[in-house]
């Protein structure tokens, strides 16, 4: 796959404050095949737009009726999710923080693209994993990094990009469905939906 078609922006950009397209939206692409999300819910949420645009590519293969999304980073003012399923590439900063977010209002399904490292740390286990483990890990064996610059703004190191997806029984919410271990899956960006 060829990337050079899609700019690296020098500045240090987060979740919430504009769309800059950093790789090709074939990792969500990937994620709708392997979970079997086409039609599968009327609406789906991206509560923290940005990194790349994930509202775009959902919109693209029509993988729901509605794509909602919010333009800051005011996600924790939701009381009542605005759909039963999230998917979102948030701020690595705030992803701890989203996903209890989600947990906590009832979301059947939610998937969140990041660096393999947000699978890492003691907090972030402590807080979140050890008490909600997501029920898979997706991890794109063919993807660019999230973003190949350091936040000096030269070359990176190599940071394989993950999905971790809590996922519910149909029509049963996500926190309710407690796996002993997450499934680890390799995808391909070569899929096409």
């Amino acid at each position: 796959m060829d990337n050079s078609a899609y700019q690296i922006s020098r500045t240090n950009l987060y979740a919430g404050e504009r769309i800059v397209q950093r790789i090709p939206p074939m990792p969500v692409y990937s994620l709708v095949l392997a979970e079997r999300l086409m039609g599968r819910f009327d609406r789906i949420w991206d509560p923290m737009p940005g990194k790349f645009d994930v509202v775009g590519a959902l919109n693209d293969i029509q993988a729901a009726e509605e794509i909602v999304a919010y333009d800051n980073l005011e996600f924790d003012q939701v009381h009542c999710p605005p759909a039963p399923a999230a998917i979102s590439a948030p701020d690595p900063r705030k992803v701890q923080e989203l996903t209890l977010h989600c947990l906590n209002t009832g979301m059947e399904f939610i998937a969140i693209f990041g660096r393999a490292t947000q699978l890492a740390g003691l907090r972030r286990y402590h807080n979140l994993f050890s008490k909600h483990p997501p029920n898979r890990v997706y991890i794109n064996s063919q993807a660019w990094a999230q973003n190949r610059q350091n936040r000096g703004g030269s070359d990176g190191a190599w940071n394989p990009s993950t999905w971790m997806v809590w996922s519910g029984h149909p029509g049963q919410p996500a926190i309710e469905n407690h796996p002993g271990h997450p499934e680890v899956h390799w995808i391909a960006d070569r899929n096409q939906v």
